[in-house]
């Protein structure tokens, strides 16, 4: 009798430990939403005190965010095509190094994870601000992107970059 109750007992807790891992794990949604935070947290740039070995460590950390090859259209930015991981990663830190400051914010996040749950699309206001030897500003651009899970995680495989006209 107490042999039953202990291997009762031992499925009960084997069962309400794997219900509690399906709840508490981060649901694709969430987990899309993680991936562009981290894209921000890559671009970022605090100031002059980062230094190179910090913007090689950021620069490799965008590349883990791509795909192996990425699709990127900027409209009006005259940066369009397929390029290789790191290539993009290079072409983007490239044209970050210009920028004393740099604060990248994606706002109004739309995701949507296809029913087979290897493919998402999203999009989403992205705010770029920071400033130059040329002056400062801020602008406002939507984003379209498409990612798809690899390895267990969200990759950047495409990005459109579109202009928002303001009336």
């Amino acid at each position: 009798m107490k042999v039953k109750h202990l291997v009762g007992g031992l499925a009960a807790v084997a069962l309400l430990g794997w219900g509690g891992c399906r709840l508490l794990r981060d649901s694709p949604e969430a987990q899309v939403r993680a991936a562009f935070a981290a894209l921000a947290e890559c671009l970022d740039k605090g100031g002059a005190d980062e230094g190179p070995l910090r913007t090689l460590a950021k620069r490799n950390d965008l590349a883990a965010l791509l795909d192996d090859t990425v699709s990127v259209t900027v409209r009006g930015g005259g940066w369009s095509g397929s390029r290789t991981r790191e290539d993009a990663a290079t072409r983007a830190f490239s044209a970050r190094q210009a920028a004393r400051t740099l604060r990248v914010r994606f706002d109004d996040l739309d995701v949507r994870v296809a029913p087979d749950g290897r493919s998402a699309s999203a999009t989403c206001d992205a705010t770029v601000a920071g400033d130059s030897a040329w002056g400062a500003g801020e602008e406002v651009r939507e984003v379209r992107a498409r990612l798809v899970r690899k390895g267990g995680r969200w990759v950047f495989s495409s990005a459109e970059v579109v202009p928002i006209v303001r009336k």
